[in-house]
């Protein structure tokens, strides 16, 4: 299993620091919290995950509205998965939720998202169609709350997590499901549960997405899907809220920016939209990865780093741009 690597920022003693999970590693190989310096010199193990209280995390740790830190596994006591809280200031771990493994989800993929004081995420399986859940968690309480069962047709088996939007609203991507079973692009709203989808993945404009969205300065949403295009290598997407509209941007070949996209998108200070693709060749040999770049001005795409193994392969999470405009991963 691929370790993710996904940093928040915290602010200990006037000292910026980027913690982060691991899918293994740590006393029992099933993971590990820890947190690293601003340059990365000095990193710092907290938690090793266990398989009772959660183990095999996937995803990133979000800071929710009490202060602490937050995220989830897939295994844990039953093996169907947790939400834990982590105190940063306390260091101490603590499992808050199991999923049951039946109505309310299981296996929690992605990250959670912060909103109005509450937590959502979703779970790639279980629910009343066995094809997943949106659910929500208060903190402080000990129990989920189901707020959206996917049914197959409306979407299935999400990977990513949940991205807030402007208006409140929250948007999200599943990997499988809808009129092809290749994925969804979905709005749903927490105040109402309406949910709506808004786009059915096809061969031809992408398929399977399993990154999370992202909304631009722009007020569109961008997303890249490993699968579909003329190569079947990945697209680049944009979904316009306002007229309803998805368009393809990039299809990835190799050549322009590598291939197979997996990780999420993000925005740096410059504009620019950044990201990893898994491959920087469509064939299947020595080939490791990229780091790219994509203009919503321009319309330009460009491929700025190639992985060779040594210093890194296979990319399937995303950056996270640095106080002093770095960007890591």
């Amino acid at each position: 299993l691929t370790t993710f690597l996904l940093l928040t920022f915290s602010n200990t003693e006037a000292q910026i620091l980027y913690w982060g999970i691991t899918n293994k590693g740590g006393t029992y190989n099933v993971g590990t919290i820890f947190y690293t310096n601003k340059d990365g010199s000095e990193q710092t193990v907290v938690h090793s995950f266990n398989y009772g209280n959660g183990d095999s995390p996937i995803g990133s740790l979000i800071s929710a509205s009490d202060g602490h830190l937050y995220g989830t596994t897939i295994g844990g006591n039953s093996d169907y998965g947790v939400i834990f809280k982590y105190d940063d200031d306390q260091f101490q771990y603590q499992k808050v939720v199991e999923f049951n493994g039946s109505s309310e989800g299981y296996h929690p993929t992605g990250h959670l998202v912060s909103h109005e004081g509450k937590i959502y995420g979703m779970t790639r399986n279980g629910g009343e169609d066995q094809s997943g859940v949106i659910f929500e968690y208060i903190p402080g309480s000990t129990e989920i709350e189901v707020r959206k069962y996917f049914s197959g047709l409306d979407g299935a088996y999400p990977e990513g997590g949940l991205t807030v939007g402007s208006i409140g609203l929250l948007y999200g991507l599943t990997s499988y499901g809808g009129e092809l079973n290749l994925g969804v692009l979905f709005v749903f709203d927490p105040a109402t549960e309406d949910y709506e989808v808004l786009h059915d993945f096809n061969p031809s404009d992408g398929m399977i997405p399993v990154c999370n969205l992202l909304e631009s300065s722009n007020g569109k949403l961008y997303g890249v899907t490993p699968k579909g295009g003329e190569f079947n290598s990945g697209v680049l997407f944009e979904y316009d809220i306002i007229s309803e509209t998805y368009t393809k941007l990039i299809e990835f070949n190799g050549e322009n920016a590598g291939s197979e996209p997996a990780g999420s998108l993000i925005e740096a200070e410059n504009g620019l939209l950044y990201g990893m693709a898994m491959k920087n060749e469509i064939s299947a040999g020595n080939t490791f990865g990229t780091i790219y770049s994509y203009d919503i001005t321009s319309f330009q795409v460009s491929k700025l780093f190639t992985f060779n193994g040594l210093n890194g392969a296979l990319p399937t999470g995303s950056l996270t741009e640095t106080a002093d405009g770095r960007l890591i991963g």
